[in-house]
């Protein structure tokens, strides 16, 4: 007959369910009422004006705007702002009456854009591929590039790149605060340690009932499972709270 849970079993069991039910209801209000435009390491809101849409937030530390207004036919303007400083516009004529013969053999859109009122790129973009940007000579040309951070330095302020322009022009991609296969691998963690709680022997007789006849846990083992008991709450509290706040 299994004997009467003791207090801290009762207590394990009420954390695990305490922090599932919270956790999962911050899950679905996030992605339902607050998903917005990641930029950087935030999440920006969207409106929309008679103009065209504005994105804003905080990065870098400073307040962002990014406003995005179609032009004539395939034209459309870009004015960000960071802070009080920094100051830029683009302009991004898409798809061009120009096409660009890729390396590939296949034809693609062409693109421009301006910078602050200077050519930044001429060359062909692919539709519905990430890095699929070509140069005027049909070359593949990703634009990858690489910043580097020193800890503690607070970041400055960046241009956009090919890839974000293009993205806000033609509408980003909305998104929420979040990582769903964490949150599930917490769950599924959460339920383990709470069938260990509740049944302690239960475990223990399912991996060894096949190699022991009648298998008991020892002193050691018992001292050693309670004090899993108070630890993996807190590692699994930790991982729910990285998985509520971890953008995609």
């Amino acid at each position: 007959m299994e004997e009467p849970r003791t207090r801290l079993q009762k207590i394990v069991l009420i954390a695990l369910a305490a922090m599932a039910v919270i956790f999962t209801v911050q899950m679905f209000i996030s992605h339902l009422f607050f998903r917005g435009v990641q930029f950087q390491d935030t999440l920006l809101r969207a409106e929309e004006t008679a103009e065209g849409a504005v994105y804003t937030g905080k990065a870098y530390g400073l307040p962002v705007s990014i406003r995005v207004t179609p032009g004539d036919g395939n034209v459309t303007e870009i004015d960000y702002q960071v802070g009080v400083d920094f100051h830029e516009t683009y302009v991004m004529e898409y798809p061009t009456e120009e096409t660009v013969a890729a390396e590939s053999g296949r034809s693609v859109p062409g693109i421009r854009i301006w910078k602050n009122g200077e050519l930044l790129f001429e060359g062909g973009r692919a539709e519905n591929q990430e890095y699929g940007w070509y140069d005027a000579d049909g070359q593949w040309d990703p634009g990858i590039t690489v910043s580097v951070t020193y800890p503690g330095a607070e970041p400055e302020p960046e241009s956009l790149s090919r890839g974000q322009i293009f993205s806000f022009a033609t509408g980003p991609e909305f998104t929420a605060r979040g990582n769903v296969w964490l949150y599930v691998v917490m769950l599924f963690f959460s339920a383990l340690l709470a069938v260990d709680a509740a049944w302690p022997r239960a475990l223990f007789y399912l991996q060894h009932c096949c190699d022991v006849r009648d298998p008991e846990p020892s002193d050691f083992y018992l001292s050693m499972q309670r004090i899993g008991w108070m630890a993996y709450p807190v590692l699994i509290g930790i991982g729910y709270l990285v998985a509520a706040f971890q953008l995609p």
